[in-house]
């Protein structure tokens, strides 16, 4: 009976939190809008007006941005649909090629190591947690990194971890931002994890590995049994 109330309370604290992180989110560039406005109105000079115009619709794109960041975080909580699977390495292929004009601008050039693995989870979600996880690691703290990273992928059992090793700082003292976030509440959604060593520089992300099941009930393969030829008789041995 104590389980109910304290699961609803969860629920509810979970809420506040999500609620607090969406008006972070989109509190500034929605104050922006406002005060750039309010100067283009008042501005007797028509080319300051002009000026805080487009200031307002550079925040309005920020706005537009940070909505689209919160609609992620939402889907990021929501539990994964269950027997989905999806192939690993081309969600991470896909990934690094969607992200390849910013990693050129830093210099960044990561080495995937990865056989054909199949987790769990929607792909279009490891996609978007994997597209967050690697704009984070490779690109905002890319002048960090020591040298060349390498996204390594193993399989233990069902267990399946990606490693991005010699990545950016990931020690977190400005704590997690919101690209972060989503990517660690998807893999947990989906009975994963996302951790990070800050001394080593090492950032570990782990997912559930396709089952190996066997099928029960597809008939096993029999072989014909032998037919007694009619008509014939079997020579017996004679024991002298």
């Amino acid at each position: 009976m104590r389980q109910a109330p304290e699961g609803a309370e969860e629920s509810a604290t979970a809420q506040r939190e999500f609620l607090s992180q969406v008006f972070h989110l989109i509190s500034q560039p929605m104050t922006a809008v406002q005060c750039s406005l309010e100067f283009a109105v008042t501005e007797s000079d028509p080319e300051q007006s002009r000026a805080w115009v487009e200031s307002a619709l550079e925040n309005t794109e920020r706005l537009r941005s940070r909505l689209s960041l919160a609609r992620d975080m939402a889907d990021a909580c929501e539990p994964g649909a269950p027997h989905q699977y999806a192939d690993l390495r081309s969600v991470l292929d896909e990934a690094l090629a969607d992200l390849q004009p910013l990693l050129e601008a830093v210099g960044c050039e990561p080495e995937l190591r990865c056989e054909v693995i199949q987790v769990a989870g929607e792909r279009s979600r490891l996609l978007r947690a994997f597209l967050y996880l690697f704009e984070e690691l490779l690109v905002n703290r890319a002048g960090s990194a020591r040298r060349r990273p390498v996204v390594l992928v193993e399989q233990l059992a069902e267990r399946v971890t990606v490693r991005v090793l010699a990545a950016g700082d990931s020690s977190g003292e400005h704590g997690e931002t919101a690209q972060w976030q989503i990517a660690r509440k998807t893999f947990e959604s989906l009975g994963g994890y996302l951790a990070t060593d800050a001394r080593s520089g090492v950032c570990e992300c782990g997912l559930r590995g396709a089952r190996l099941q066997l099928n029960l009930f597809e008939p096993a393969s029999v072989k014909k049994p032998a037919t007694i030829v009619i008509g014939k008789q079997a020579t017996v041995p004679q024991v002298s």
